[in-house]
């Protein structure tokens, strides 16, 4: 091709992420910026960009619109991020129509991972299936099914990011939980759920894949991103503690899947493990926010390897992994019920470790999307001091103006449940109503303010910690009375 044009028709951090392997290519670059946005730094490392008011309406998520700008812009390239229309098969068949190349997978593709149930079918015989049933099925027999399969969870049929899902304990629940996640599924453009059997008090591990248009899938290892709140992962780290025979026996069949559907691109395959069995999820035909602690693990350029597939170009990758990494994800959220925060970041000062942030000191929160400040990723030789270098990079974290999850991450790595890793899906959950019930929340966040209050820019906060070693585990103490 005689030039390259990119596009990217989304926001923050991620667009940074993608320039920054978009120039090593050689691409110019353009993009798309909403009027609450025009303060933040990455509109600076676009070549142009529209600006466009959120408030009137969300372009983001507007097809036509982003293909006109492609246009206007001579664009010959669009990479779609994550969230937004990652995902939208619609977008993927306009870039083709259009002359345009989506770096990502074929609209077929994108068409079959997002209809979960649709993929669920399609996985039939490669991996183990947690029980589930159709709304086609009439109430009556819905209920009968609920009962016996009882506790389940219903799930938006398209969609993601922890919409559209709830879990329900009694057949009674039924119907109005039914309502309640189709109403948010529409959100999707399609309202349809179905439900499934809640297995509760396991592990949420992935698989990162990649996969060229003409050779088998690689397997770049696991992640494990157990900790979450209302379904959306707040701390990701890799490699799982899977057993290494489940995680090459698993790998093994990813493959076979993937070269079967003729799948080209990035995807994430996603399991709940309990016991000893994997079930799965998902597919996540997309770049994910936590692709950063295999890129670490692996010394790989994920986003890199997006555009050299979707270019046809040749590439090798070694998939030996080297050490543990860990990802937190810094929100505007307040207090342990976790609710949007605003306002403007009076000081914003980040660690010297690798971040990815969309926010910066002086700028103001765009209430109009997602609440992720920061991602703070800390990679060392194994869990144990990986874990240290996570605590540190919080400590070292300062920020004043906007409220943060900051204190819930520390309450988090510092408790003995996640240093022994023995957590599981419902854990931080059951964690956030005890931490309500007594002071360990408030004094540390008092910490972390005072910490910043302190001539010695933080030296109050930093000393509150001591490791030590026992029981081949890190015990941290907290020491905050």
């Amino acid at each position: 091709m005689k030039h390259r044009r990119l596009f990217i028709p989304n926001r923050g951090e991620i667009v940074k992420r993608i320039v920054q392997s978009a120039r090593r290519l050689g691409f110019a670059v353009f993009g798309m910026v909403p009027r609450g946005d025009l303060g933040l730094d990455y509109k600076q490392v676009l070549d142009g960009f529209v600006e466009f008011d959120e408030q009137e309406h969300n372009y983001f998520l507007d097809t036509s619109f982003i293909i006109n700008l492609c246009k206007f812009f001579n664009c010959n390239f669009l990479h779609p991020g994550y969230g937004f229309l990652s995902e939208s098969p619609k977008l993927s068949k306009a870039c083709q129509e259009n002359g345009i190349v989506f770096i990502g997978p074929s609209d077929t593709h994108l068409e079959l991972c997002g209809n979960k149930e649709a993929c669920k079918n399609s996985v039939k015989g490669f991996f183990n299936l947690i029980p589930s049933a159709s709304l086609s099925d009439d109430l009556k027999s819905l209920e009968k099914w609920v009962q016996l399969h009882s506790p389940i969870i219903v799930k938006a049929q398209w969609g993601g990011g922890g919409r559209g899902m709830r879990k329900v304990y009694s057949p009674n629940e039924l119907q109005i939980y039914l309502e309640q996640a189709s109403k948010e599924a529409a959100n999707f453009g399609v309202p349809a759920v179905f439900v499934e059997k809640l297995i509760e008090k396991a592990r949420h591990v992935e698989f990162q894949v990649v996969k060229p248009k003409v050779k088998d899938a690689i397997i770049l290892g696991t992640r494990d991103c157990t900790i979450q709140r209302r379904f959306q992962k707040i701390i990701e780290e890799a490699p799982a503690f899977i057993e290494e025979r489940l995680v090459l026996e698993t790998s093994e069949r990813i493959k076979n899947y993937f070269n079967s559907i003729d799948f080209f691109g990035v995807a994430t395959v996603e399991f709940l493990y309990e016991g000893d069995q994997l079930y799965f999820l998902e597919i996540n035909p997309r770049l994910q926010v936590e692709h950063t602690v295999t890129e670490e693990i692996f010394n790989v350029d994920i986003v890199n390897l997006q555009f050299l597939i979707a270019m046809n170009e040749s590439f090798n990758v070694d998939p030996k992994c080297v050490g543990h990494s860990i990802q937190l994800r810094i929100n505007a959220e307040k207090g342990l019920d976790l609710l949007p925060a605003q306002g403007i970041f009076e000081n914003l000062k980040y660690p010297a470790s690798r971040v990815e942030a969309t926010y910066s000191q002086g700028t103001v929160v765009n209430s109009h999307f997602d609440s992720l400040v920061a991602k703070l990723i800390v990679s060392a030789k194994d869990r144990r001091e990986c874990l240290k270098k996570a605590i540190r990079a919080l400590m070292d974290l300062e920020i004043r103006g906007v409220e943060t999850n900051q204190a819930l991450l520390l309450l988090i790595l510092t408790t003995h449940d996640f240093i022994s890793n023995s957590h599981h899906t419902d854990w931080l959950e059951s964690k956030l109503k005890e931490w309500k019930d007594d002071n360990r929340f408030n004094l540390l966040n008092k910490a972390l303010s005072d910490s910043l209050s302190s001539d010695q820019g933080g030296g109050v906060f930093k000393g509150c910690f001591r490791f030590k070693k026992e029981n081949d585990f890190l015990k941290i103490d907290l020491n905050l009375a």
